[in-house]
């Protein structure tokens, strides 16, 4: 986990910390450093020069080192990001705060960025070991939907299968839409970096023959509308949605029934990806 982009009071101070149990990190203009760390959020704190522990202030020129760090000097390089809300970098997705400009009607850019939201991933191998008898069934890859609230481990979780998968042969493709995969590699597996899942999944079916896609946080009904395409072609996917178990699932205006297979809910005790409840395509309890 590389975040030598945070400068050297940050890196240094996380350096005290065991950082299995480290999952979030916010700045913000003015106020101490908070971390998400160990299952709760809590102050991030240094050693000064006389042995004391003291928090780490966000001021202005430690928002803008990691901005600077992050896009190498090149704000416009990332600007692309930067008008969804964020900046990919070292595998690392940095949401960011601000004043966000219009023209026409369309965001361009955000200025005067006051805030940052560092997640930091984690590769827990064996993460999916409880998944995988659920979803692989002989040749077959049942379509998977991982339903859980944030810092559950949902991507955790999505990086180990595409890695199991891969060893079993089956050719993977990553929707990567926010560049959080980018530790994620094989033989079998392809890649769609910093796109639209609804532009992926037609692009995929056209032109790569995947046997599963691969892909994280179904946001709206055109996501789940590719994802039936998919599906009704004879490829396999398995995906995550943020929700507070299956009822919240059926819930949103933007679901759509009758994809899933196999719908997987995640507890927040224990390591990430801790299964809770399996249901069947009828939302049957297993």
């Amino acid at each position: 986990m590389d975040l030598s982009f945070l400068g050297a009071e940050i890196e240094n101070a996380i350096s005290l910390l065991d950082k299995d149990k480290l999952y979030e990190i916010r700045i913000r203009k003015g106020f101490p450093v908070k971390i998400y760390y160990n299952g709760k959020f809590e102050y991030l704190n240094r050693i000064n020069e006389n042995g004391i522990k003291v928090k780490v202030l966000g001021t202005e020129d430690v928002i803008n080192n990691v901005i600077f760090n992050l896009t190498e000097g090149s704000l416009y390089a990332f600007n692309d990001d930067i008008k969804e809300g964020y900046i990919s970098k070292f595998g690392q997705r940095v949401g960011i705060a601000g004043e966000f400009v219009y023209m026409d009607g369309v965001i361009k850019t955000v200025k005067n960025i006051e805030s940052l939201v560092i997640r930091t991933p984690h590769d827990v191998y064996g993460a999916s070991n409880e998944f995988l008898g659920e979803i692989v069934d002989g040749r077959e890859v049942r379509n998977t939907l991982i339903v859980a609230p944030k810092r559950m481990g949902k991507t955790t979780v999505l990086k180990d299968l595409a890695r199991k998968l891969d060893k079993l042969g089956k050719n993977v493709l990553i929707i990567d839409e926010r560049a959080e995969f980018a530790d994620v590699k094989g033989e079998n597996i392809d890649k769609y970096v910093k796109i639209k899942k609804t532009d992926a999944f037609i692009m995929a079916l056209r032109t790569l023959s995947p046997d599963v896609i691969i892909t994280d946080e179904l946001s709206c009904t055109e996501d789940f509308i590719a994802v039936k395409d998919a599906v009704l072609s004879g490829v396999s996917v398995i995906s995550s949605c943020h929700g507070n178990g299956i009822s919240d699932l059926k819930g949103k205006s933007f679901f759509v029934n009758g994809i899933f297979d196999r719908y997987f809910e995640l507890t927040s005790k224990g390591l990430p990806g801790v299964i809770s409840a399996v249901y069947d395509k009828s939302f049957n309890l297993l």
